[in-house]
Formats: C-alpha cells, sequence, structure tokens
C-alpha cells in the first residue's frame, strides 16, 4: 500500500507533466533515406502536398493492419 502512495503521485505528476503538440507549428528540415535508397528532406516532399510519416514496427500487429490500409492509399 506505501508503494502505491508513493507511484501514484509520480505518475500523475508525469501525465500532467507531458508536452503538449501545437498545431500549425513548423517542422525541423529533417534528412531521411527513403525506402529505395535515395536521400530526401522532409520539405522536399512537402512541395508535393501532404505527407504522413507512419512509425512502425514488424513487431506491431496493429501496425501491420495500418500498413495494408496505407498501401491502398498509396497506391491511388
Amino acid at each position: 500500500m506505501k508503494k502505491l502512495l508513493i507511484i501514484i503521485p509520480i505518475m500523475m505528476f508525469v501525465l500532467i507533466s507531458g508536452e503538449t503538440s501545437e498545431t500549425g507549428g513548423k517542422i525541423p528540415d529533417l534528412k531521411i533515406k527513403l525506402l529505395d535508397g535515395k536521400k530526401t528532406s522532409i520539405h522536399t516532399l512537402l512541395e508535393d502536398g501532404p505527407l504522413l510519416i507512419d512509425f512502425w514496427a514488424t513487431w506491431c500487429k496493429p501496425c501491420k493492419k495500418v500498413m495494408k490500409h496505407l498501401n491502398k492509399y498509396h497506391n491511388k
């Protein structure tokens, strides 16, 4: 019970002090490597229109399900 009394305030502090995201902010011009091996920047990709960046992992089952749907949109 004593451990719980210590853990709960710590968890509340962490949740309350988390960063909030702002809309309309500018992103840094990150340099990235595409799946085909070519290097580019985020700003170059944004010139073509909206950009979706999906962070996923091979061990993540929900990520794999979402990937199927994203591939449909990519092919359009």
